[in-house]
């Protein structure tokens, strides 16, 4: 097993932490300061990093941590992202996922359908939310999530089962209101 120092940890997973913060916390600047809060916490305390077999997964667990018990700090209701976006659905993570460099059409496509993603994704429960966003968004494999939100696999399974349905109603009713409104030609 390696020891990882904090600058290898902040360098290899800066921008997964700052994505998969984005996503639980629905704005850029608390998705930041989130992200600080985390490695401004591991410098402080000089964590050790020995028995670390997956930094990835260990630093999401982390974050995830902090932002449940950064959100029981400011209320006692069911977890509720912010409700408000400033337009950013993640352009990182598209640019990422884009290999060549699409006309203008494939770009509002693209960022059309991150938007209703996003606006889908806010309507479901907490719960089925963390897992679809940490296992079929950040990537994470069914392990690591039942690391990070420490649930059994077989819950993890059935709720990312849920999810997936959830979303896909949620997804289709957002696109039949769209068709209905658009006009015949």
């Amino acid at each position: 097993m390696a020891t990882y120092s904090f600058e290898e940890l902040l360098q290899a997973h800066l921008d997964d932490m700052y994505a998969f913060a984005f996503y639980l916390s629905g704005s850029k600047e608390a998705a930041e300061d989130l992200v600080q809060d985390l490695f401004v916490n591991l410098k402080l305390r000089q964590v050790n990093t020995e028995g670390v077999r997956n930094p990835r997964a260990w630093l999401a667990s982390l974050l995830y941590r902090l932002f449940v018990d950064q959100w029981r700090k400011e209320q006692r209701s069911p977890i509720q992202y912010a409700g408000r976006h400033d337009g950013n659905f993640g352009e990182d993570c598209i640019a990422k996922a884009i290999d060549a460099s699409p006309g203008p059409e494939v770009l509002l496509q693209l960022q059309e359908e991150q938007e209703q993603l996003y606006l889908a994704l806010q309507e479901l429960p907490a719960k089925h939310k963390h897992v679809i966003i940490l296992h079929d968004i950040q990537g994470y494999s069914l392990a690591e999530v039942e690391q990070i939100v420490a649930a059994p696999k077989g819950t993890l399974k059935s709720r990312l089962h849920r999810a997936r349905e959830k979303l896909l109603h949620k997804l289709q009713k957002m696109q039949s209101r769209q068709l209905s409104k658009q006009p015949f030609i």
